[in-house]
């Protein structure tokens, strides 16, 4: 598919909810009548901090702090992301995006050498017990 704009918008925030994609696509299409935000060209993405605002999800699990949806909570973020897309859109500059693809090999997910981790366990047997 090819679209004109691209709105990602990354939110230091652990779960941005489908609840709050929705509402924002909402909000913008009212915003913006010209259809220039929609469901498929707007990517709201977490920065994955397990953290975030206690009572503004839609999904139970992360209620459970927050002992239940905190409307004021919900609205007060959601109002912030929006703002910052209209102050987006308002200072947009033509750019472009690249796609790049790579295949990773079986160690591209190895957080740390072997050697630094044989080194800590050494360090534990003999010094912690």
């Amino acid at each position: 598919l090819e679209f004109r704009r691209v709105l990602f918008r990354s939110l230091e925030s652990a779960f941005p909810s489908q609840m709050l994609k929705n509402d924002l696509v909402n909000m913008l299409a009212e915003k913006f009548p010209d259809g220039r935000y929609h469901d498929k060209n707007i990517c709201i993405s977490g920065t994955h901090t397990h953290s975030g605002q206690a009572g503004s999800y839609q999904y139970f699990t992360y209620l459970l702090s927050s002992l239940g949806f905190v409307k004021e909570t919900y609205d007060a973020f959601l109002k912030g992301v929006y703002e910052s897309i209209v102050e987006a859109d308002e200072n947009i500059k033509p750019t472009r995006i690249y796609l790049a693809e790579t295949e990773v090999d079986e160690n591209g997910n190895i957080n740390e050498s072997t050697r630094i981790k044989e080194k800590k366990i050494e360090y534990c047997k003999n010094n912690i017990t």
